[in-house]
């Protein structure tokens, strides 16, 4: 059956169809998860889950096959030894795909891209806005009305009702 199939050619396809796999899990990440230290690891494991081959079958250990696709099948098979392979395999990948995110991280790129974000997200966040207070309102409209120069905050506008000032002697 492996005679009637081109090995490269068929990777050759999967890799190019990984790729776009790959670009729709990156979209996922930019909606789920912030820039930064999170994003880049959720993106190093969809890489890892997509593009990892794993060996597929004991008796031909030379045969690779998508990982993700292999090991559900293993594991059904019951091969115990070729899981043990398998999760090896994933093993190795996740620490391929760790090491570029630690040396990162060590060098403080990830630090300085949050602290520029969060600035920038604190930048187009909106001002703060006052309740509507239709009382207060209606009496700097009507302060408007007569004449009268709004005083700074609506809400501690003075009535236009005027006090009686009656004392008694």
């Amino acid at each position: 059956m492996e005679s009637l199939v081109n090995y490269p050619l068929m990777w050759t396809a999967y890799f190019l169809a990984g790729i776009v796999a790959f670009w729709c899990w990156g979209q996922m990440a930019v909606k789920s998860v912030n820039k930064g230290l999170r994003y880049h690891i959720y993106s190093a494991v969809g890489a890892v889950i997509i593009f990892t081959p794993v060996p597929f079958s004991s008796a031909m250990p030379h045969i690779l096959a998508p990982g993700f696709i292999a090991f559900p099948f293993t594991l059904l098979s019951g091969d115990v030894a070729m899981v043990g392979t398998q999760v090896g395999w994933y093993l190795l990948a996740a620490f391929l795909a760790l090491i570029p995110i630690a040396t990162a991280t060590y060098l403080g790129r990830f630090n300085r891209s949050i602290k520029h974000s969060t600035q920038a997200d604190k930048a187009k966040q909106p001002t703060a806005r006052q309740k509507f207070n239709p009382s207060a309102a209606k009496s700097l409209s009507a302060k408007r009305l007569s004449g009268n120069p709004p005083s700074g905050n609506a809400s501690t506008a003075a009535s236009p009702r005027k006090r009686s000032s009656s004392r008694t002697v």
